[in-house]
């Protein structure tokens, strides 16, 4: 995920795990990253962002981009845009 000006990961997750081989790459460029864990703040983005292997060794994470952490409910935009 390369230079949008926000990611927002609203009760989602971003995985690239394996089982046997090693696990995937993960890199993420935005201006800012917004997580919602539920209303709950995390305190990590373990089984958020992950890229972990069950057998061999764990992929790489790298993330650029502002955190900020959202405690309440992002709301919905309409499914018809605005005139």
């Amino acid at each position: 995920i390369e230079d949008p000006q926000a990611l927002i990961l609203n009760n989602s997750r971003i995985l690239a795990n394996a089982f046997g081989g090693p696990g995937g790459n993960i890199n993420i460029t935005a201006d800012v990253f917004l997580v919602n864990s539920g209303g709950r703040v995390p305190t990590s983005l373990a089984g958020i962002v992950d890229a972990s292997s069950a057998l061999s060794t764990p992929g790489t994470i790298n993330i650029q981009a502002t955190f900020t952490t959202v405690t309440s409910e992002i709301a919905q935009l309409p499914e018809t845009p605005l005139r």
